[in-house]
């Protein structure tokens, strides 16, 4: 139904099947029956019975009773409903029952609803009038509740009829569902970080930093965890889990965008300096970043894209020729302290990263910023301040250097300055 097919006899399409292995490979044909397939798959596995051709009927039970109940919802006209399904459910095999209808019927029936932060203002318009049977222009209605007002729940939705207002109650969220809020702190300058569990088991973090002049900075991650494997990073301590896709991305900073919208304020700028390495998940990275401009209104200018010093991608970067600002992680003026504490400079030593900087900086006009994490003892002594300013003089004239003390972690033994 989801993807557009009205026959009644899509429903009976998988009745051949009678496998796990072929049912799946048909359910990849039709966006239709993935999450329906997921749910089957997971089900299937639990009885241990993935070889046996009773599975293709638990399946096919799994599909028709959730079809069945999107169909209602729609208004659809439906061949065999439940009734066929619920056979099914009840039926014996030689093991003993397919499976119980009654549990079946209730879990199948709820389907996953569509998260609106992720479709573009095309996406939004071609699926009101498809799926809700609703004039397209609603969708600009809703694109403004969201992010002109700041309105996550549909209910709040003024500007909409009531009907409709159930009807996305019904099919659709603000918001990924499956996000888990983990941890939620918040710190006496008011700065909130939030954890979040997101699919695959995993966790992000993303922060909100209030400043006293009004200005609202989110700093969000790319990716779930990360490879570059810096000495004193707790990020790199877990290691690589899997990059963000360009929604997870956006999300975040919508987020933090939407609350401000709702209590009059705005969010300021947008800092990728959270968890991964952003030009290593550069596709999805640009795209997000995109979005973050076009639908948060938030200015290249006020976009910051941090990285260990990925040189081809800086390259990348400038080609693009988006007033975005680029942040290096540099933390030593030395190729021997910056290798011990950052391994991607033995790839990419501070020649390059130098080099390519004032590239950026050429092509682009924006002033490159290098993050200099303060570890006590070992990089804040006066000599190695020289260092670091002559380096730059050298190699990057104008840039900017930023001084972070040490966030100390269980895998490095490292301290903040005193």
């Amino acid at each position: 139904l989801s993807s557009g097919v009205r026959e009644p006899t899509a429903l009976r399409v998988f009745a051949f099947r009678p496998g796990l292995a072929q049912f799946l490979e048909a359910a990849e044909d039709s966006a239709l029956m993935l999450p329906v397939a997921q749910r089957a798959q997971r089900a299937v596995r639990a009885r241990g019975c993935a070889d046996v051709p009773n599975c293709g009927a638990q399946a096919l039970a799994h599909v028709s009773v959730a079809c069945a109940a999107a169909a209602a919802e729609r208004g659809c006209e439906v061949l065999d409903p439940p009734a066929e399904a619920a056979s099914m459910a009840g039926a014996e095999s030689e093991e003993g029952p397919i499976m119980d209808a009654a549990p079946l019927a209730a879990g199948a029936a709820r389907l996953p609803k569509l998260n609106m932060l992720q479709l573009s203002s095309e996406e939004m318009r071609t699926w009101i009038a498809e799926e809700l049977g609703e004039a397209p222009y609603r969708a600009e209605q809703i694109l403004e509740s969201m992010y002109e007002q700041g309105v996550e729940d549909f209910r709040d939705m003024k500007s909409l009829p009531s009907a409709l207002r159930r009807k996305l109650r019904r099919r659709a969220t603000v918001g990924a569902e499956e996000w888990q809020v983990l941890a939620r702190r918040e710190s006496t300058d008011g700065t909130v970080k939030v954890a979040y569990g997101v699919p695959g088991g995993h966790a992000i973090e993303s922060v909100l930093m209030p400043y006293a002049d009004g200005r609202q900075t989110a700093c969000i991650s790319s990716q779930v965890g990360c490879a570059m494997n810096c000495a004193f990073c707790a990020t790199g301590q877990m290691g690589f889990k899997r990059h963000l896709a360009a929604s997870e991305i956006f999300e975040q900073a919508a987020r933090w965008a939407l609350p401000l919208r709702r209590k009059g304020s705005r969010l300021s700028s947008v800092v990728l300096l959270g968890m991964g390495e952003p030009l290593a998940n550069y596709g999805n990275v640009l795209s997000a970043v995109r979005r973050i401009h076009a639908v948060l209104g938030i200015g290249f200018r006020h976009i910051t894209i941090s990285t260990v010093g990925l040189v081809p991608k800086i390259y990348q970067l400038a080609e693009e020729k988006l007033p975005i600002t680029l942040a290096i992680s540099l933390h030593a003026a030395t190729d021997e302290e910056r290798s011990a504490l950052l391994p991607v400079n033995k790839r990419y030593p501070i020649a390059q990263v130098m080099k390519a900087a004032k590239h950026y900086r050429k092509v682009t006009g924006r002033r490159v910023s290098f993050e200099w994490t303060l570890i006590d003892g070992r990089n804040d002594d006066p000599e190695t301040a020289r260092r670091l300013g002559q380096l730059i003089a050298r190699g990057a004239p104008g840039a900017h250097v930023n001084l972070i003390p040490l966030n100390p972690t269980g895998g490095y033994g490292g301290q903040p300055p005193s």
